[in-house]
């Protein structure tokens, strides 16, 4: 029961990822990165959101050395 409450969790099989208003703070070395998130499918929005995230420079690179994601709103399933 658990695995099937798992699944019917997740976001419709045709979601699509939004990320909106990225707004960059930092240096050339780290950064933190905030914007809003959305997953959007056939039957309308799932989930909203937003991420909070630090990234770093390694070289030519950027990885994320911190993420946070808050979710702040459930569409009807």
């Amino acid at each position: 029961a658990a695995i099937a409450d798992y699944v019917r969790s997740l976001p419709p099989a045709d979601a699509r990822h939004w990320t909106t208003n990225t707004i960059i703070e930092g240096t050339d070395k780290e950064a933190n990165v905030r914007c809003y998130l959305a997953m959007v499918g056939s039957a309308g929005v799932s989930l909203t959101g937003r991420y909070s995230d630090t990234v770093v420079r390694h070289g030519d690179a950027w990885f994320f050395a911190r993420r946070s994601v808050k979710v702040d709103g459930f569409g009807d399933k």
